[in-house]
């Protein structure tokens, strides 16, 4: 089979198989894994992963939930808001705040869909959604 690393669908799919393979081998660790992106080259791809610590409660401590925790008050926001889920006012899709890049100043706090799949939203579309919470 001929695969081809330019290929955004086929990398991907790709990167969730490795990651799924390293699994085990965070497992026997006590640490978590995720495919974290990469970058696509004419004959070649970089693939990028990052192992997290995880707390006995099964909390993944990664860089960007650490950043979320030390940077929350900062936004007007409490720790207690990091797993919080929320929906964007207009849409039936839900999100969860899974941490901050706090050196994206327009829009630092990263959630997830269903899918896992993060997305970014600033401050003010958080605290919105947050009042009209679902989780």
């Amino acid at each position: 089979m001929t695969f081809d690393l330019n290929n955004k669908q086929l990398t991907t799919k790709l990167q969730n198989e490795c990651t799924d393979a390293l699994k085990a081998i965070a497992d026997k660790y006590g640490l978590a894994v995720a495919g974290t992106g990469g970058a696509l080259g004419l004959s070649s791809a970089t693939l990028k992963f990052e192992f997290s610590k995880v707390t006995e409660g099964g909390e993944v401590l990664n860089q960007i939930a650490l950043d979320f925790k030390r940077f929350c008050y900062s936004y007007g926001l409490q720790e207690s808001d990091l797993g919080r889920t929320f929906r964007i006012y207009g849409t039936k899709k839900e999100y969860t705040i899974t941490g901050a890049r706090p050196k994206n100043t327009v829009y630092p706090i990263i959630a997830t869909n269903c899918k896992g799949t993060p997305f970014k939203f600033s401050v003010d579309m958080i605290k919105e959604a947050l009042a009209r919470s679902i989780g």
